[in-house]
């Protein structure tokens, strides 16, 4: 779970670089940066509730 946290935290640390630094002339790698973070939480999440089910 601690993962799922730290991934969520970069997603929106990229998301912040993209508005304040760029000045959201990258949304096109942002998109495809947070999409793939998404999914690896969406992983994490369920990996980790299919362990649980089977305890």
């Amino acid at each position: 779970m601690k993962a799922m946290f730290w991934m969520a935290a970069l997603m929106q640390f990229v998301v912040l670089m993209n508005v304040t630094v760029f000045n959201g002339n990258w949304g096109g790698i942002m998109m495809w940066l947070t999409t793939l973070l998404f999914l690896g939480i969406c992983t994490i999440y369920a990996s980790e509730t299919i362990k649980r089910r089977q305890k």
